[in-house]
């Protein structure tokens, strides 16, 4: 989160009618992107200091997670007490489990032989709880400026949308997950049948006719589990599983990776951070 210095000049105008908001006033804060992370800032808002005036801008046209990756039988390969919510406050009615509870799946969902969530149940828990904050949040405004403004009043940031709307705030938040990364050796390639893991479902989808040749780039747990989708779909196709590394890499759930949840690391990495400010 960034606090607005003081430079620039101008002054911000208020979101138009056609996003669902009209704000007379400088927000507390504007964020962009309304995944997990800002979800669950939204929730601890709500619960904490519901005076806040804050509002989040999103660029798709719905709450979603992973929404290319949501296979059959794959999951989250997490803890699920580690949601958006139960490590800040047990008690919230944000949780997974009281998700799983209020949908009637409490009892099935403990029945699943399998140490973790399945990415779709997890999936609809995070459109369920963005759900519960829709107003505070404007779905289908991609964000094209951010601008530092001082006028007559204390310095601030005005978020424009590629629609020409706006919203003010004291403080911006960043919360538009991961960019998809492509080696630039495959960026030319870019196709209907050349396309980046996060989109697979939808590419798939879209095929013309079943493909004969099919390499998987990539020794990550999404590149075995594609493999594996890809072979379930088309079994007279040859698959080829291309890998950087001697051997596929298990994802890290050793002790030491999992610290980066404990309270007296949060509060480190916190106070780099404050002081690089």
């Amino acid at each position: 989160m960034a606090t607005a210095p003081a430079t620039s000049s101008g002054r911000a105008d208020n979101m138009h009618e056609s996003s669902g908001f009209t704000e007379p006033r400088i927000l507390d804060a504007v964020g962009i992107g309304f995944g997990p992370a800002n979800i669950a800032l939204a929730i601890a808002v709500e619960e904490l200091a519901a005076n806040l005036a804050i509002r989040f801008l999103e660029a798709n046209a719905g709450p979603g997670w992973q929404q290319g990756l949501l296979l059959d039988g794959a999951d989250i390969q997490n803890n699920p007490l580690r949601d958006l919510v139960t490590l800040r406050n047990p008690r919230s009615r944000y949780s997974f489990v009281n998700y799983l509870h209020e949908q009637g799946r409490l009892i099935e969902a403990l029945n699943i032989p399998a140490p973790f969530p399945l990415r779709k149940d997890y999936a609809r828990y995070v459109a369920w709880a963005a759900d519960q904050q829709a107003g505070r949040v404007a779905y289908d405004q991609r964000v094209a400026r951010i601008q530092i403004i001082r006028d007559a009043g204390p310095a601030h940031f005005r978020v424009t949308t590629e629609s020409g709307d706006s919203l003010a705030g004291r403080a911006l938040i960043l919360g538009t997950g991961r960019t998809p990364r492509i080696p630039e050796v495959f960026q030319p390639l870019l196709s209907d049948r050349v396309f980046h893991a996060s989109s697979y479902l939808d590419r798939i989808a879209a095929l013309e006719r079943a493909p004969e040749h099919i390499a998987v780039i990539g020794g990550s747990q999404t590149a075995v589990e594609l493999a594996l989708d890809l072979d379930r779909r088309f079994p007279q196709a040859e698959i080829a599983l291309i890998i950087r590394g001697v051997s596929l890499t298990l994802k890290d759930t050793s002790p030491f990776s999992e610290r980066c949840f404990f309270r007296s690391e949060e509060r480190r990495v916190g106070k780099e951070c404050r002081s690089r400010w």
